[in-house]
């Protein structure tokens, strides 16, 4: 089921990686404190505190588009990418470099939206001159899928993403920046669950209103309630399976937005 913003205002310097690895790594880039992965997929971890953040790069291939992938609020193992790795590796399967950023170190720590911002550009600094011309996509889960938006608005012009897919928004925890700062052509998709039984569609609500009051073109968003089915429950906690029905309810229209900025870079 598709919805309108109207009826929801209604409603309420590192070693490259084989192929897809760096050709020029900065000199100043942080060096990684880990790294494993699978055979088709080079995983590292940089380090940095709230400003760290992990690095998925395929193997077997050149990468040519970046992800951020934005956490949501949960315990400490949510700060890793501990619940995300299958679809973190596929995006990297299909040609992606993605970023998790830490942005905390703790559940709930403040100022997130500048952790994730400099965990962006020390990723960028690893991943050398390419990604100046790299499209990017933003996707956020929970509290990340607010917190994607917000640091698109205060990033730079060359870090701002071409899209942003927003899973399940949470309310804002931090004073948000004003969203003027997007860039006018960034596509952004809402998704609300109609079993989430922990955001529901207030935070979706939220992040609409504070869209509109920012100026952004409405015409560029589009939110979708993603209904149950008998075989699968839509609930907040499902975007962390990997089952065939999750995969095509959040995988599929992520690959397909993020095909989408390929295609119009």
């Amino acid at each position: 089921m598709t919805i309108g913003p109207a009826w929801l205002v209604l409603a309420a310097a590192v070693v490259a990686g084989a192929c897809g690895g760096e050709s020029n790594p900065a000199a100043t880039g942080p060096r990684p404190l880990a790294s494993g992965g699978t055979d088709s997929v080079l995983e590292r971890q940089f380090p940095g505190n709230a400003d760290g953040f992990y690095l998925f790069t395929p193997r077997r291939r050149s990468w040519d588009r970046i992800v951020v992938f934005v956490h949501g609020h949960g315990g400490p193992t949510e700060i890793t990418p501990s619940n995300h790795r299958p679809w973190l590796q596929h995006l990297a399967e299909l040609g992606s470099a993605v970023v998790y950023p830490r942005y905390e170190e703790h559940p709930g720590g403040h100022g997130a939206a500048r952790h994730i911002d400099a965990a962006v550009r020390s990723a960028l600094a690893v991943l050398g001159p390419r990604s100046a011309n790299a499209p990017l996509v933003g996707i956020g889960y929970s509290r990340g899928g607010r917190l994607v938006v917000d640091w698109a608005a205060l990033a730079a012009p060359r870090m701002k993403p071409r899209a942003i897919l927003s899973v399940f928004p949470a309310s804002a925890e931090d004073p948000s920046p004003d969203l003027a700062g997007l860039a006018p052509e960034t596509r952004i998709v809402i998704l609300v669950g109609d079993q989430d039984e922990v955001v529901g569609h207030y935070g979706a609500l939220e992040l609409i209103d504070a869209l509109g009051q920012g100026g952004f073109d409405m015409r560029r968003e589009r939110s979708t309630v993603l209904s149950s089915t008998p075989e699968f429950s839509v609930t907040h906690l499902s975007v962390l399976d990997h089952s065939p029905p999750a995969r095509a309810l959040f995988w599929t229209r992520a690959d397909r937005l993020i095909a989408q900025a390929v295609e119009a870079a």
